[in-house]
């Protein structure tokens, strides 16, 4: 079996950014580089040494803990208090900042094209050459999930914010539920926004993966596909995936339509044994989280890819992927 991340520094990424800096503004970017920290935790360390808010941070996507990171992000700055010299005399053991200009507006959650990776792939079969891949099956995969993500947005679409909000790991929603043990929703609430949609998100993305298992189940000669298995379950893969395969399959949300019927009896038929339907999606308890959905292809492009053979069984990658994609859908579809 393949091994990726043996340490950081076997998987590295830097976004591409769409934020423009400008000399002026109320916001100051900074680029983030992190070493074993999730985004929200690193942003925290950011926002408590600049003495500002957690939602006064902003970042365009979460990046891997396991890897070395770089990524903008922006801090709320009216006053005008953070300055080259300020930015660069944050120090963090693996955090670093390095200071990018200002602008009006925050950074939110897809302000970037993609992400750039150098992946070093360890303990290969012996491989002759490797195929340089047009497209990747669009997986959500771990790094989206945490340990129970899925769970907790589950019990919060279904309105069991009791039992979700016992389920978080956060200081601060404990310490709200031992103060108040029946106030779940008020527990929810002192999370940040941006971490409270986590949790829906991430049960978005595990509907998602399991309407696109059963799609490609339905549609394809088992000869085509191949099953892998990952820590997020069962995954099939096309074997020579092209464009003419690619659909569109919904994020599942209150005002999700279907254009296709195949596609619709599989979605279905997933939200009725979740016991689940779309209008749950509409949270009345916290409306911040409602989400009306939206689309995601099954099917998405490899960019810029190269490959070194390190040794008989290490190869290095490097490739560029669009937003949302997963590298680790694109190493497991080539090595699994």
């Amino acid at each position: 079996m393949y091994i990726i991340k043996q340490s950081p520094e076997d998987f590295k990424v830097v976004e591409r950014t769409v934020i423009q800096p400008h000399d002026q503004g109320n916001y100051v970017y900074v680029w983030l580089t992190k070493r074993l920290y999730n985004t929200v935790r690193a942003c925290e360390a950011v926002a408590d040494f600049f003495c500002v808010q957690r939602k006064d941070v902003g970042f365009a996507g979460s990046k891997d803990h396991d890897a070395i990171t770089r990524q903008l992000i922006s801090v709320r700055d009216p006053k005008m208090r953070i300055d080259q010299q300020r930015v660069a005399s944050f120090k963090r053991s693996d955090l670093s900042l390095e200071y990018s200009g200002r602008g009006n507006g925050p950074i939110s959650l897809g302000d970037l094209s993609g992400n750039e990776f150098e992946i070093v792939v360890r303990s290969v079969p012996a491989l002759k050459n490797l195929v340089a891949p047009l497209f990747v099956t669009n997986y959500f995969d771990a790094q989206r999930f945490s340990v129970q993500n899925q769970v907790i947005g589950r019990l919060m679409i279904k309105g069991d914010f009791v039992k979700a909000s016992s389920l978080i790991s956060d200081d601060s929603v404990s310490s709200h539920l031992a103060a108040r043990p029946t106030d779940a929703v008020g527990a929810i609430k002192c999370l940040s926004i941006k971490e409270q949609l986590l949790y829906v998100h991430a049960y978005q993305s595990w509907l998602w993966n399991e309407t696109a298992k059963r799609y490609i189940r339905m549609m394809y000669d088992q000869s085509k596909v191949k099953s892998v298995k990952s820590p997020v379950g069962e995954l099939l893969f096309l074997k020579n995936p092209s464009d003419k395969d690619n659909v569109e399959i919904p994020l599942v949300g209150f005002a999700t339509e279907y254009s296709d019927t195949t596609i619709k009896g599989i979605v279905r038929a997933v939200l009725h044994e979740e016991g689940v339907k779309e209008r749950d999606f509409v949270i009345r308890s916290l409306p911040e989280l409602s989400s009306e959905g939206g689309m995601r292809s099954l099917l998405v492009g490899v960019e810029d890819f190269k490959v070194e053979k390190v040794d008989e069984t290490t190869w290095k990658l490097s490739f560029f992927l669009p937003k949302g994609a997963y590298a680790t859908m694109l190493i497991r579809q080539l090595f699994s």
